[in-house]
C-alpha cells in the first residue's frame, strides 16, 4: 500500500512542477519545494525496495543536486529550465519503475 501512496505524491509533484514556467523567486522555491519532497519520496522507496531504487537514490538525486546548485549560482531560465525537466525526468523513471517493476 506504501507504494500507491507514494506513486500518488509523484503524481501530484510531477502536476505542480508542470505549472512553473517562469524563473522568478516563488518558482524557483517552489521548485526547491518540489526536489526536497521528491527526495523524501525517493529514499522512502529506496528503504523498501534499493535493488529497484538503487540508480535513482545514489545516482539520480545526485545530478539533481548538480542542477539545484546551478540554478542557486545562476538564476537564469535556461538552467531553471533544466532543473525543472531533470526533476520531471527522474519523477517519470521512478514512476515507470514503479509501474515495470512494483506493478504499482
Amino acid at each position: 500500500m506504501i507504494f500507491g501512496l507514494e506513486k500518488k505524491k509523484l503524481l501530484n509533484l510531477y502536476a505542480k512542477s508542470e505549472e512553473l514556467h517562469y524563473v522568478d523567486t516563488e518558482s524557483i522555491d517552489a521548485l526547491y519545494l518540489i526536489f526536497k519532497e521528491y527526495t523524501q519520496i525517493v529514499k522512502k522507496l529506496h528503504s523498501k525496495e534499493p535493488n529497484i531504487f538503487g540508480n535513482i537514490h545514489k545516482y539520480g538525486l545526485a545530478e539533481l543536486k548538480r542542477h539545484k546548485e546551478m540554478v542557486k549560482t545562476d538564476g537564469k531560465y535556461e538552467t531553471f529550465s533544466n532543473f525543472k525537466a531533470q526533476i520531471e525526468s527522474s519523477m517519470e523513471d521512478s514512476l515507470q519503475y514503479m509501474q515495470d517493476y512494483l506493478h504499482v
